[in-house]
Formats: structure tokens, C-alpha cells, sequence
């Protein structure tokens, strides 16, 4: 179900909403980096095993759709081995990822495009990932296979991933797309990826990707099958990284397979399919202040951009940006400061079939967000985090909501 739909049955009253828009993150989802917490499970000694428990509860506070409370639970475990220490395969490493997220609805109490909360998703226990890679470090070229999250590579401002809406994980204009969603949280799909190195700090990749995460019918419903009927997600990224921090980036992406028109989809004009569901995004990620005498303690700013075709999805553009202050106060080298914006604007046609349906529609949804992260232990954080949304999925039926959050992560 693609986010125009969803959209305009929010601001119609039917609140209806899927968990595609939850990535990192990343992104949407933040991917669980098992090197923030030290690995406290017992694994061979060519093998890490860790786990990352993140639990969000969110209030409403003002505005919405209506006033509620949600609680959010999601548990990752993650296994990385070494399969040239365990089966002689020199340069080869197996991953695996579990997943498992007591769903939750913290939507349902705001009515916006972008989520609040990176782990907002459906209940569901399941592989999330597992993927073999091989590096040829003379060439320069590293070789993915297996079941991938997207965001894991592609789309990715180290900067912006500390905030919890899942637009500063990846960008809305590349999340709302396809059936269910591209390969993302809460929902993977098989690819293959190509990295090259081309200088000392500039790198191009590429992957394919299976179009239809999940069950073409159901993305909640596990299913790996490759159907050549559902078409692939093709997508490339070059960047530019620095030993100080910085990275810039450029990416493209493209469906292979037909997609309805908006407009053809309700009605406003004959019903076609075409092959033109792709766009582009601009990442930069710039540190622009160190603290004298300290390791990574400062300011950092980061800014995204993405386009989309908006004859076929909701969200004609996208925009990003934040700065984020690290080791502000004395003694918390750690934690980190934040405020970082999020604007999706929505496409005409978009808009015309909502205000069809009788929904009064703003061009735009622009989300503020303001967040503390604070690093307590090398296995336990606390973050605090305000969002204030401003146009929920562009209807001028719901006001703008205000949205307080806090999340516990825990690390083994």
C-alpha cells in the first residue's frame, strides 16, 4: 500500500497506516552497530555475537489526531563471524540479524507521513538479515549477497543518526516507494551489492534489489521468494568520505516494474501503469567545530535532499538537516545534543486526489525535532527526544502535533 493511499485515508478518518515509513533507519531505522556496546555473549573466538534492546514510550501531548500514549519494544540480535578464521575463506564474512518488535501504534495518535519513532513497525518475530560478503582488498572491491537492508549502506548521514524520527534515517522520498516499501525496517528483501574503492576516499556501489519485500500482498508476512513478475529495485551511490568526518554523496534509484499513477489509481483519469518510479538524493555530513584536546567531542551538521516521481508516489521531495553537538557538557563526552527538521513536500496529483476525497491539503508536512542522548554505561542510554509536526500528512484536517518521547537502549 503506497503512502498517497495511506495518507489520505489518516486524514479522512479511516487511520490507516503502515509500517514502511519506520526505516534507518537507517531508518528508515538505526542500525544496531554491534561496536557501541561491548559483545557480553559468549561466541567462538572467530564469531561476535551482541544484542540491542531499544524501548520508546510516546505521548501525545497536543494536537494530532488524538491525544495516547504507545510503548514500543524491538530487540536485535546480531552474529558476525569471520569465515576465514572458521572455514578458510580469506577475506569472507557471514552476517545474521534477528528482529523482533511488539508492533505498536504510535501514529495513530499523531496522523503524520514521516514517523516519529525509527522502530515503529509491526509485531513480528523474524530473519532480518543474513548475508555473506567477500572483499578483494588489491581490487579494492567488496561483493554482498543474501538478505539486506538497504539502509545499512546506502542513503546514510552518520550525523543524523541520532534523532528517532525515520526520516533522518532514510529519506521518505525513498521509503514510501514500492509495494512494501524498499528493503528496509521492519522488512528485507534478497540483493546482491557491488562496492568499489576508486581513490583513498572515494567509493561507488551498487546494488540490486528484490522490489517486493515480504509477501507481495502482505509486507508483514515473511517471504524471501524473488518473483520476476514484482521487478527489482536498482540503486547506486558514490561518495566522497574524509578521515575528519566529512561525506558527501550523491545516489540514484529505480523500479524496473510498472507502477499505477496516482491520479489513474482513484480515478482522476484513466487508469495506467508505468516504468518510471526512480529519483535521486544529495547527502552531506560536515563536522564543523572540535573541542581542543578532545576525541570526536563537537559540532556536526548534515543536510538531504531526495526527489521522487510524484506522478507515482506521494512525496515529490524531500528534505533533511540538523546539527548535533557531541560531549556539550563537561564530563559527558558521549551524549549528544540535537535539533534537526524534516520536510516532505507532497506532489499536485497527490493533492488532488485527497482534496477529491474531500481532504483539505497543505503542500508540505514539516517536522521539528529536539533530542538528548545520554551514554550512561558502555550498555545503557537514555534519550529524550521532542517532535513537533507541523501539516500531519499534509492535511489541514489535523493539527499540528506536539510528541514527546523517551527510549532506554541497552547493549550486550
Amino acid at each position: 500500500m503506497r503512502l498517497h493511499m495511506i495518507m489520505c485515508s489518516i486524514a479522512a478518518g479511516t487511520m490507516l497506516l503502515h509500517a514502511q515509513f519506520s526505516s534507518d533507519a537507517g531508518d528508515t531505522k538505526e542500525q544496531p552497530a554491534a561496536g557501541q556496546h561491548h559483545t557480553m555473549i559468549a561466541a567462538p573466538p572467530w564469531a561476535s555475537v551482541s544484542a540491542v534492546l531499544k524501548s520508546d514510550l510516546w505521548q501525545v501531548l497536543r494536537g494530532g489526531v488524538a491525544s495516547s500514549s504507545e510503548f514500543i519494544g524491538n530487540a536485535d540480535v546480531m552474529l558476525t563471524a569471520d569465515l576465514g578464521a572458521a572455514a578458510g575463506l580469506t577475506g569472507s564474512t557471514f552476517y545474521a540479524q534477528f528482529l523482533a518488535n511488539n508492533g505498536g501504534g504510535v501514529n495513530h495518535g499523531i496522523g503524520e507521513a514521516q514517523m516519529v519513532t525509527n522502530i515503529e513497525g509491526y509485531r513480528t518475530l523474524r530473519l532480518y538479515q543474513c548475508w555473506v560478503e567477500k572483499e578483494f582488498p588489491d581490487a579494492q572491491v567488496a561483493l554482498l549477497a543474501g538478505l539486506f537492508d538497504l539502509n545499512a549502506e546506502f542513503y546514510v548521514t552518520p550525523t543524523s543518526g541520532v534523532f528517532l524520527n525515520a526520516s533522518h534515517g532514510i529519506g521518505i522520498d525513498l521509503s514510501q516507494t514500492g509495494t512494501n516499501g524498499p528493503s528496509i525496517f521492519p522488512s528485507t528483501a534478497l540483493a546482491a551489492r557491488v562496492r568499489i574503492g576508486l581513490t583513498e576516499n572515494v567509493q561507488t556501489a551498487a546494488a540490486v534489489f528484490d522490489a517486493s519485500p515480504g509477501h507481495p500482498l502482505d509486507g508483514a508476512v515473511f517471504d524471501a521468494t524473488v518473483r520476476s513478475q514484482d521487478g527489482f529495485l536498482l540503486i547506486s551511490e558514490t561518495d566522497y568520505s574524509s578521515s575528519d568526518g566529512r561525506k558527501l554523496a550523491v545516489g540514484a534509484w529505480y523500479y524496473t516494474g510498472a507502477y499505477a499513477t496516482v491520479c489513474g489509481e482513484y480515478g482522476l483519469e484513466e487508469y495506467r501503469e508505468v516504468r518510471q518510479n526512480g529519483g535521486l538524493y544529495l547527502l552531506a555530513d560536515l563536522p564543523v567545530y572540535a573541542e581542543p584536546g578532545t576525541d570526536g567531542e563537537g559540532v556536526s551538521l548534515f543536510s538531504r535532499f531526495g526527489i521522487a516521481n510524484a506522478e507515482l508516489n506521494a512525496v515529490g521531495s524531500f528534505y533533511g538537516g540538523g546539527v548535533v553537538y557531541t560531549g556539550l557538557f563537561d564530563g559527558r563526552p558521549s551524549d549528544k545534543l540535537g535539533y534537526a527538521v524534516a520536510r516532505a513536500s507532497f506532489g499536485n496529483d497527490h493533492r488532488a486526489v485527497c482534496s477529491s476525497l474531500g481532504v483539505e491539503m497543505a503542500a508540505f508536512e514539516l517536522v521539528h525535532e529536539i533530542t538528548y542522548r545520554a551514554v550512561l554505561t558502555s550498555w545503557l542510554t537514555l534519550q529524550g527526544d521532542l517532535q513537533y509536526v507541523v501539516h500531519p500528512s499534509g492535511s489541514l484536517n489535523i493539527r499540528s502535533a506536539l510528541a514527546g518521547g523517551f527510549r532506554m537502549e541497552t547493549g550486550f
